[in-house]
């Protein structure tokens, strides 16, 4: 498989997005758990066929969740300070530094989605504890076609197609609301999961409609995954084969979600023509 990875520091287009070949067994893993945990938490997931039941689904969005939170955390634990950033250029180390305000803006940013995470990891643990599956929802999409995607993640639901906004994101006294996606094969394809909490459930439900209702799903989901998504894997033949004008796309699509000052959108309106083949679904339902 290959995972990709993002450096948001790449001073071009093409060099944000970069693959790493990993086995299937190492794809899309994090070290958040240790071992016993990790089986204890996850073994109505790992053990048995998914079947998407309740509790299936739930747990896969929680783990999409405490993802989010380690990798934020990490991310904010590895930030430097003025002087550290000082030091590193070699300047003097008794002179007087302080971030430049638009690294304020991008730290304060960052400690803004570690809480945002953290509420959130609180709210799942919260209901896991009860046992309370049915407080997630889920929109799901299964397909007899090969996979040749795979991952799992969540984003906060942003704008519609025509650009509609769907969330507050300078608001930072209200709760945004979350989407958690997961490509899982299975014996005979794959499904796609997209999941939310019934308590934030206005913009993921309106960004479900708008994503489902296309001729051109495949498209849509792909463009969805490969601009809002950072774990995700790929079958090295398909990224390989696919035309040079699809990978330049998503990867200025990257480029410029990584720049706060960058007004552009990655909306499904401003998609290029990403030229790949319909998936055959079989069955889309809500659970």
């Amino acid at each position: 498989m290959l995972v990709r990875q993002v450096n948001l520091f790449a001073r071009s287009e093409s060099r944000i997005s970069d693959f790493k070949s990993i086995s299937i067994h190492e794809a899309l893993a994090f070290p958040g758990f240790c071992n016993q945990h990790d089986n204890d938490l996850f073994r109505s997931l790992d053990q048995p066929p998914f079947l998407a039941t309740a509790e299936q689904l739930f747990v896969q969005a929680y783990r999409c969740a405490c993802r989010e939170y380690y990798f934020k955390a990490c991310q904010l634990e590895g930030s430097l300070d003025a002087q550290q950033m000082a030091e590193l250029q070699g300047l003097p180390k008794d002179g007087e530094y302080r971030l430049s305000p638009e690294f304020e803006m991008i730290k304060a940013s960052m400690c803004q989605g570690m809480a945002d995470a953290a509420l959130c990891k609180k709210k799942f643990e919260s209901r896991l504890a009860d046992r309370d599956y049915r407080r997630l929802l889920s929109y799901l999409i299964h397909s007899s076609s090969s996979p040749v995607i795979a991952c799992a993640g969540s984003f906060f639901p942003d704008y519609l197609s025509n650009g509609e906004l769907l969330q507050d994101f300078t608001d930072f006294d209200s709760t945004l609301q979350s989407l958690f996606v997961s490509i899982i094969p299975d014996p005979s394809g794959f499904f796609i999961v997209l999941s939310f909490l019934d308590d934030e459930a206005r913009a993921p439900i309106r960004f479900i409609e708008d994503l489902i209702a296309t001729s051109s799903l495949t498209r849509r989901i792909v463009w969805m995954c490969m601009t809002r998504l950072e774990n995700l894997a790929l079958k090295p033949s398909w990224w390989v084969e696919l035309p040079d004008a699809t990978r330049d796309g998503i990867n200025k699509a990257l480029h410029y979600n990584a720049d706060v000052f960058d007004s552009r959108l990655a909306t499904f309106d401003q998609m290029p023509d990403l030229r790949i083949d319909e998936w055959e679904v079989c069955h889309q339902f809500w659970s």
